[in-house]
């Protein structure tokens, strides 16, 4: 009778060590919060548009190269220390622009959120609200992105892009810190 003692003993430990395994397994999941990530100070600074284009799925509309209607010397996105972004830009014979948001940093990409009284200024640029950017593994001075959307291009030129509202390309992106 005295092995049943003992045989409670051991089995309460070994339910505390399955307890205690337990959650020490569910604190090492990644939530997937950006709390996680790298911070913001790591991708700091201004970056330039070295690409920007649309490129439509249909071979009989031509890419459309969004940095050929930007005046490139005030073109820019700054990324502050305090998570914040200003995406500075002025289209030829234009005035200077700036939409502004906060971002999150992760190890291998930039998540952009434009302010909501922003949206307007970000599809000017045939951008959405929430723009993702991959940081280049090899460089971490380049961010990329290649981006699926549907364009209306009559918005973002009327005169050279009349009735196409509803195009289907890749929108291609490419800065360098500066």
């Amino acid at each position: 009778m005295r092995s049943l003692p003992l045989l409670r003993s051991v089995h309460r430990l070994l339910g505390g060590v399955v307890l205690v395994v337990f959650v020490a397994g569910l604190a090492a999941c990644d939530s997937g919060d950006p709390v996680d990530g790298p911070d913001p100070r790591e991708v700091a600074g201004t970056y330039r548009f070295t690409e920007f284009t649309f490129d439509p799925n249909a071979s009989a509309i031509p890419d459309v190269n969004v940095l050929d209607t930007l005046v490139a010397t005030t073109t820019q996105l700054r990324l502050f220390e305090d998570g914040s972004f200003a995406l500075e830009y002025q289209f030829r014979g234009g005035v200077q622009s700036l939409a502004s948001g906060s971002f999150r940093v992760r190890s291998d990409r930039i998540d952009l959120t434009a302010d909501a009284d922003d949206q307007a200024k970000m599809q000017s640029l045939l951008l959405d609200r929430e723009v993702r950017l991959n940081r280049v593994a090899n460089d971490r001075r380049l961010l990329e992105a290649d981006i699926s959307k549907t364009a209306n291009l009559e918005a973002f030129s009327p005169g050279r892009y009349e009735g196409l509202t509803s195009v289907p390309g890749t929108l291609r992106l490419r800065l360098s810190l500066r």
